[in-house]
């Protein structure tokens, strides 16, 4: 890919046909149903190639697809190209797993496959009896469609027979876990906790196909264990992985003998597995009164699985870090992150800061801790103040603004020693800043409006931390 040039990247889901015309949207990505009409609107350079491209697929017993569902944008260097990827397989490792996690039998691994496919300025201009495509499955592994005056002659047919999974977008967009990593994130994981949960849930999508083929029952369980220990075992324990992962299953789902014995069980097919014993543990599992197996490893494991995630992200949904993180974490400790972060961001970009989380730390600073140093507070402002002065120059008024960056240059311009006197600037500054903090009557971005509450939080601490007596 040339850095300079802005190629279009089709993705198509083959596999996955949105009901509502309109589709839905995720992160400037516009996911549509192949409708008619809304192919039929596109750009004729998206939809010569959109239609060409959907004749690569085929589903059931040969038939080639046409109801499908793609979305297309412009990538111009590797970093774009490499977001757009861990985007998708955000996405397709949610839809995946809020379907295969009711365990029925009619959805597949395969309903989620997507296919990048990067059109170059030599496609465009190739010559029209004649096409070559190179499309992506699932950000990772790479096939090669060729077509010859509009056939193509080598179909991507998958080895087992498959129909397009219909989907509503109400059915996408109020599913738990969709919500959870789209909608109540920020509020209920943190620590990149999310990113912890998502490896998990991708392990317990794994355990059904991976790269497009299916899995042996063997590779299945060693996924779902993986999917288990990505779950459950803490990142900087030094207990056995088995320990852990057994002392987590309890705690959360009751100390069920039953339970306990399951797990034993099925650490002992896994490790059986690894070890490669010449006579496995059976794949059934045998209950602790009984004679001969009756549930599958794999079904009662994503049972499990499922219930223990599920218990999870429900008591981060009723009982969030985030008041209990505030007494956890300290100020000096927020202090010196913000610090290193607000450093890295010399663009004052204020969307791009707002996505580093960082204005939710400075809110979370607290006037009862006096563990952050005055001095470090005082380099805080500096690098913060900016942000502040920054917004109130692009979203205010002439005759509010005016006296509010003067106020600002003169905090941002002292040289004094007495950090007293620094104090009743800053208070001078937050007792006007109110005028644009409770303005409601200006319609503002999430990022903007993020910032305010952070800079009244902010002038709130930092007069307060300048006048304490100790350091």
């Amino acid at each position: 890919m040339k850095n300079q040039n802005k190629n279009l990247v089709i993705i198509i889901f083959p596999y996955l046909f949105i009901h509502e015309r309109e589709g839905f949207e995720i992160n400037k990505l516009k996911i549509k149903p192949s409708y008619e009409e809304n192919v039929e609107n596109e750009k004729e350079q998206v939809k010569k190639h959109l239609l060409n491209i959907a004749k690569s697929f085929r589903f059931g017993t040969g038939q080639q697809i046409f109801q499908w569902s793609y979305t297309f944008t412009k990538v111009s260097n590797t970093k774009q190209w490499e977001n757009l990827k861990n985007e998708l397989n955000k996405l397709t490792i949610i839809l995946r797993f809020s379907q295969l996690s009711d365990l029925k039998e009619n959805i597949s691994f395969e309903h989620f496959n997507y296919f990048l496919f990067e059109i170059t300025g030599e496609q465009i201009a190739a010559d029209k009896d004649f096409a070559y495509y190179r499309g992506i499955l699932n950000g990772e592994s790479s096939l090669n469609f060729y077509f010859n005056k509009g056939e193509i002659h080598n179909p991507y047919i998958l080895q087992t027979e498959l129909h397009p999974l219909f989907l509503t977008v109400n059915q996408i967009k109020e599913n738990n876990y969709f919500k959870t990593f789209y909608f109540y994130k920020n509020f209920m994981l943190k620590n990149d906790e999310d990113k912890k949960i998502l490896r998990a849930m991708e392990w317990f999508n794994r355990s059904y196909s991976h790269y497009g083929r299916g899995v042996d029952l063997s590779e299945a369980v060693l996924n779902l264990h993986t999917a288990f220990e990505a779950l459950l075992r803490p990142e900087d324990e030094e207990r056995g992985v088995k320990t852990q992962i057994k002392t987590a299953l309890l705690n959360i789902l009751g100390h069920s003998k039953e339970l306990g014995l399951w797990f034993d069980e099925f650490w002992k097919l896994r490790n059986s597995i690894v070890h490669g014993d010449i006579t496995p543990k059976p794949f059934f599992y045998i209950p602790s009164k009984g004679k001969k197996g009756h549930r599958h490893h794999l079904y009662i494991a994503r049972k499990i699985f499922v219930k223990c995630l599920n218990t999870i992200l429900k008591i981060r949904s009723d009982f969030p870090l985030l008041g209990l993180e505030e007494e956890l974490i300290s100020n000096e400790v927020r202090v010196d992150n913000i610090i290193k972060i607000l450093k890295k961001q010399k663009s004052h970009d204020l969307e791009r800061i707002y996505k580093t989380g960082v204005l939710e730390l400075i809110s979370g600073l607290r006037r009862d801790d006096i563990s952050a140093e005055k001095i470090k507070t005082k380099k805080l402002g500096e690098l913060f103040l900016p942000l502040v002065k920054k917004d109130l120059e692009n979203n205010e008024k002439q005759d509010i603004k005016k006296n509010l960056i003067e106020m600002i240059n003169e905090i941002l311009e002292w040289q004094g020693n007495n950090l007293s006197n620094l104090a009743l600037l800053y208070s001078k500054l937050r007792s006007n800043y109110h005028l644009v903090y409770f303005n409601k009557k200006i319609d503002l971005p999430s990022h903007v409006s993020a910032l305010r509450r952070s800079a009244y939080d902010f002038l709130n601490f930092i007069t307060w931390r300048l006048l304490t007596m100790f350091d």
